[in-house]
């Protein structure tokens, strides 16, 4: 039997749950499908791509998602030229690989429908998340990606709220298959789980509209009201300046008995196995795998009243417990409850929650499903516009100003990155000699601060400057909601408190930030790279001094 050489595109190299499912559905279709997989940038997903034997390629490309309202044309540009490059790469591989199908594993990557319509491929869409209701973003370029959802084949959508959502927003017409696990590895013997402990696994990307607040403060009021059993482990990867806002407010209640952050992790099931419960705390899940997984693992899941959290666990909660969404103090009420369920009920309730996941979400009933829709879409005779390819080309051309000449652009660099690496290793060979930030303020005599950027080099400062006895007044971020739970923020254009000095921590575009500041405010602006300069001649001279003695 020949098979069907199919391109995934994937929007992650990493283990999140879009790429667990797009593997899960490979693994299904094994017999049927040759695959081959695109991933823009290194990753924990090689190493279950290489266990896999799956043939793969790092083509960096530009997500098209990004915060409301914050799009303008000349960014959409950008995005356009970047993808254009990256898909030209994409094209040339599915050519080179004989692909006859380009399956785009989420609505954010459009390079897999660029590449099909430069190649005059049949491609279908995954459609995997919601994006104002759960991550506050939007599609960028919007005009553009609604021509290439025109153009494509089909849309699979991952729960029946993603499909009616998306068909109101843009009109897509799609087939609505839920993900499928291989339930054999999940599913555990569910006398086994009936003694499972009282603590509570929250897993997933740590973000604000994943809702670990509701977890963290819940757990908090169930402390504070006498409740003991409880422990609450997070696990997965996040935004820097959020995950340190919830240790630091973990840290500050004195929940860290109690409450635990772990980094990703690329098997959960020895974390399950410690587990009795499960939450999912998304302001709006498209469908919830890791909902899924719980089911199987024999837990009893508490979830948001909301989207696909809701659609799996039942509207009237026949499969586990809903709460409030956005309600900490719901949810520790249903969380109490829950834990003080009888066993027979307890028992019920787990036995139908794994034998729902059994039925709905098998890998290999889903493989036939999508299977069935590749037949369909490879069943079309036309698979590309010319007028929207000559478009596509004429708008990359206008861009480059170079008809026929193609500049070497590389998706998704940013200088400022290269820079605030720098920064680090700098910092880093500092800390090995025994230097710290606090050393430069204590003898500039700047002893209360206000730390500006609170990124991945900012929350580093704060902490350093905070543990060498330096006081933060505050920080000041664009977007200082994932912070003003653990700390006070102030925005730049915000009547800025007097300090000692205002310490600039944002590696891209350091000295006009300075030159900002200095027009607005009388305080002191003093850049992380200055500080660090300074640290290094501090040392040198030492190291010179005592060569001379």
């Amino acid at each position: 039997m020949n098979r069907l050489k199919v391109l995934y595109v994937s929007n992650e190299a990493g283990v999140g749950g879009a790429m667990q499912s797009m593997l899960d559905m490979i693994v299904g279709m094994t017999g049927y499908v040759s695959p081959v997989v695109i991933i823009p940038s290194a990753g924990m997903a090689e190493d279950l791509l290489k266990e896999r034997k799956i043939v793969y390629y790092i083509v960096p490309f530009v997500l098209t998602h990004g915060a409301i309202g914050k799009c303008t044309q000349a960014a959409a540009d950008d995005i356009f030229a970047n993808n254009y490059q990256a898909a030209m790469k994409i094209a040339d591989i599915a050519e080179a690989e004989g692909v006859q199908l380009i399956h785009t594993n989420s609505v954010v990557v459009n390079v897999g429908a660029m590449a099909a319509l430069i190649k005059g491929i049949p491609h279908i869409w995954h459609v995997r998340e919601f994006l104002e209701e759960d991550f506050s973003t939007e599609l960028y370029d919007r005009e553009w990606t609604c021509k290439l959802f025109e153009q494509s084949g089909g849309f699979i959508s991952i729960s029946d709220c993603i499909r009616k959502s998306y068909n109101k927003k843009y009109g897509l017409v799609s087939t609505q298959i839920y993900d499928g696990f291989d339930t054999s590895r999940y599913k555990r013997d569910l006398t086994e789980a009936e003694n499972g402990s009282y603590t509570f696994l929250l897993a997933g990307y740590m973000d604000s509209g994943k809702g670990q607040w509701d977890a963290v403060r819940a757990m908090e009021t169930l402390i504070r009201s006498g409740e003991q059993k409880p422990r609450l482990i997070m696990a997965g990867e996040g935004r820097k300046k959020y995950v340190w806002s919830l240790q630091r407010y973990i840290k500050e209640k004195g929940l860290q008995e109690y409450i635990c952050i772990l980094p990703a992790q690329k098997d959960l099931s020895a974390l399950r196995e410690r587990c009795g419960f499960s939450l999912t705390t998304s302001r709006m899940e498209a469908l919830g795998r890791v909902t899924v997984e719980a089911m199987l693992a024999g837990h009893i899941v508490i979830g948001a009243n909301t989207g696909g959290t809701a659609e799996i666990i039942g509207e009237k909660g026949e499969r586990g417990y809903l709460y409030l969404q956005g309600d900490p103090a719901d949810l520790a009420s249903v969380m109490k409850k829950a834990m003080s369920e009888s066993a027979e009920t307890t028992v019920e309730i787990r036995k139908k929650a794994q034998e729902f996941a059994v039925s709905f979400f098998d890998f290999k009933a889903y493989a036939k499903k999508v299977l069935e829709q590749y037949e369909r879409v490879l069943g079309k005779k036309k698979y590309a516009s010319k007028e929207l390819l000559q478009y596509m080309d004429g708008r990359y051309e206008k861009l480059s100003g170079n008809s026929g000449s193609k500049p070497d652009i590389k998706p998704g660099t940013d200088n400022g990155w290269r820079k605030q690496a720098l920064l680090f290793e700098r910092w880093l060979r500092l800390k090995q000699k025994g230097c710290s930030l606090d050393d430069y303020c204590k003898k500039n005599h700047l002893m209360q601060v206000a730390v500006y950027g609170m990124g991945y080099l900012g929350c580093c400062v704060y902490d350093e400057l905070e543990n060498g006895g330096i006081v933060i007044s505050y920080a000041i971020d664009k977007n200082g909601s994932y912070l003003e739970d653990s700390i006070k923020v102030a925005r730049p254009d915000d009547n800025l408190e007097r300090v000692d000095a205002i310490i600039i921590t944002v590696a891209k575009e350091e000295e006009e930030l300075k030159t900002y500041l200095e027009k607005r405010c009388p305080h002191k602006i003093v850049l992380l790279s200055e500080m660090i300069g300074w640290m290094e001649r501090e040392t040198a001279l030492a190291q010179l001094k005592s060569l001379k003695e």
